[in-house]
């Protein structure tokens, strides 16, 4: 009888032990153990190459070339913006010619205020596709490029 109680002692010690064992270190995780996922690396979506003519007068007067690559949270959110790029494109072709022909008659191009014009083009990108889906608008490329200018005949 003595045998069996001091197993029976040993065994409720030994299970206790592997209790308080599992509890402290096995259930749950404290939160300095936890592993944290990395935040998902952004996503890029290059446009085409926008080419806006200066008109004034009836006359060509140069034009302005920019390249705009839109900053994106995730790829999910690239596939789904991927949709509308035809729209999107339109929208801000259509606020280029609206802008930079004023820009010019102002006496400065699109090269003049860069900040400006990425502020201007993420607002209509945002009217497009709705607040906070495009995390940040990249100029990549802006040239103002006067015309050829014609040799008279003769």
């Amino acid at each position: 009888m003595k045998k069996i109680a001091i197993f029976v002692v040993l065994l409720l010690l030994l299970g206790g032990g592997a209790g308080g064992y599992l509890v402290y270190f096995g259930g749950k995780k404290d939160e300095a153990h936890k592993e944290e996922k990395p935040p998902p690396l952004p996503e890029y979506l290059k446009l085409d190459r926008f080419v806006v003519p200066i008109i004034r007068n009836g006359n060509v007067e140069g034009y302005s070339r920019l390249e705009v690559t839109l900053e994106l949270p995730d790829f999910d959110t690239r596939k789904d913006i991927e949709r509308f790029v035809p729209r999107l494109r339109d929208a801000i072709q259509t606020d280029l010619h609206a802008y930079l022909p004023l820009r010019r008659a102002a006496g400065s191009g699109a090269t003049a205020d860069v900040e400006g014009l990425r502020k201007r083009l993420h607002a209509v990108v945002d009217k497009q596709l709705g607040p906070g889906k495009v995390k940040g608008l990249l100029l990549e490329e802006i040239i103002d490029v006067a015309p050829k200018q014609q040799k008279p005949a003769g």
